[in-house]
């Protein structure tokens, strides 16, 4: 992206900030008393998009199963903190200290550890805000907690998988712990970037036809992708921080639709997956860093 262009997009993210911030206060409040809820264990479970709603509350409940089976403390910890877990696609997945809710943009019905990592994650941030550690003055602070407890979860859950074999376990984890130190090089809780991924959300929910791109906090592009009518449409690309290809996408009326490629930092490929309109159809390849099926 130009100089000029990127200027003139952080002059727009300037002027937009406070709106996005009511926006990001707001919106989901009022809308989660028109969203289709679920409760499970004492945590209620909402879905703004019916057609999401199944899906969302499926995947839910395995992952509120899945924390209760396997870490009783953590489990207390969510239910005491984040209650309220809400499917909203608006902005990122954040948490929302005076709502005692766990707002999720997306999830993956395949990967529940992940999602109950994030559980983990978010519930930790609500911890550390009753004991009077705030989430402003030392946001760095926080996120380390948080992802210590979060990575150890993961951990604990990828390793009781017994459908798993041993090497698949520690590559497994060895690619989360890459996420997370990748995710530490962009700063994701840096206000400039939390302010693009609004920005780009809003341009989604008002329909707009545009090529959306996000950069880190030092201006580094992270991913691309085109949408149509409000929906993703054709192809997405997710790169590592130095550049390189991560995850390639592609999408027909926000739905995955055709070959998923995803890649591991050293150009080798991770996983081929065909899909036809958001379902997974025919074989998935998965691979070893050292190209090894």
């Amino acid at each position: 992206m130009k100089a000029s262009t990127t200027s003139l997009i952080n002059r727009i993210i300037d002027v937009m900030r406070w709106p996005l911030r009511w926006i990001d206060s707001h919106y989901n409040h009022v809308l989660l008393a028109s969203a289709e809820t679920k409760s499970h264990e004492g945590l209620q479970l909402y879905a703004l998009y019916s057609e999401d709603a199944a899906a969302f509350f499926a995947t839910a409940i395995k992952v509120i199963e899945l924390i209760k089976s396997i870490d009783a403390r953590r489990f207390k910890r969510v239910k005491k903190y984040i209650p309220n877990i809400a499917l909203v696609r608006f902005g990122s997945d954040h948490y929302k200290h005076s709502a005692k809710a766990f707002y999720v943009n997306e999830f993956d019905v395949n990967n529940v550890e992940l999602f109950a990592a994030s559980l983990i994650h978010e519930a930790t941030h609500g911890l550390l805000m009753t004991k009077a550690i705030g989430y402003e003055l030392a946001q760095e602070r926080h996120e380390r907690v948080c992802v210590r407890e979060e990575v150890r979860f993961f951990k604990k859950a990828i390793n009781l998988r017994k459908d798993l074999s041993d090497e698949h376990k520690k590559s497994r984890i060895q690619d989360y712990e890459d996420q997370i130190a990748r995710g530490f090089e962009i700063e994701w809780w840096d206000k400039k970037v939390q302010h693009e991924k609004r920005f780009n959300k809003l341009k989604e929910v008002l329909g707009w036809d545009a090529d959306l791109k996000f950069h880190d906090s030092k201006g580094n592009l992270l991913y691309s992708n085109h949408y149509k009518d409000g929906q993703l449409n054709g192809c997405s690309r997710f790169y590592y921080p130095k550049g390189e290809l991560q995850d390639e996408i592609y999408y027909a009326n926000g739905l995955m639709h055709g070959q998923r490629r995803l890649f591991f930092e050293n150009g080798k490929p991770e996983q081929i997956v065909n899909y036809k309109m958001g379902v997974a159809h025919g074989e998935i390849k998965s691979f070893f860093k050292n190209g090894n099926l």
